[in-house]
């Protein structure tokens, strides 16, 4: 299998330092997220308490609807590609603005960060909460299980 690397390091170098096709320099700052969907987090990797991260390519059209997504990373292996489907599901239903940009679409990255935290050693008995999955920025996004699986830590 030909090594992949180079045209991946270049393809984020470009994503992260040059400025998107249909905008301006600088403008990567102007892109502002409507409404970001939250993925669910992936049923079999919360009962086996995995965690993961997925970064996706977003096309977007100047209505602000994501019309392509592509991934860039999914993580770990075996895991990857059920974490970025809740991620790219959850995308899809997301809305975002750029004030900066012309043209037909924008681009824009986006990376979901599926965490799942200790199990607590009370998780069975007293299910204490878990912190809530947020969106911490408009290209970011930190996603939670809603409940601890009932096993011992």
């Amino acid at each position: 299998m030909p090594n992949q690397f180079p045209l991946t390091a270049t393809l984020l170098a470009c994503l992260v330092i040059l400025p998107c096709s249909g905008q301006e320099t600088g403008s990567a700052k102007r892109i502002r997220a409507k409404r970001m969907e939250i993925p669910r987090y992936l049923p079999l990797a919360q009962q086996a308490g995995r965690s993961g991260e997925v970064t996706l390519y977003l096309t977007v059209s100047t209505a602000g609807k994501v019309v392509a997504v592509d991934i860039v990373h999914a993580q770990p292996s075996g895991w990857g590609r059920g974490f970025a489907a809740m991620a790219i599901d959850a995308a899809k239903q997301s809305e975002f603005e750029c004030t900066s940009c012309s043209g037909d679409a924008f681009e824009h990255i986006v990376t979901y960060q599926f965490r799942f935290p200790a199990i607590p050693r009370n998780a069975c008995t007293l299910n204490p909460p878990i912190p809530a999955s947020n969106v911490d920025s408009g290209s970011h996004v930190t996603v939670r299980p809603r409940h601890w699986p009932c096993v011992t830590p």
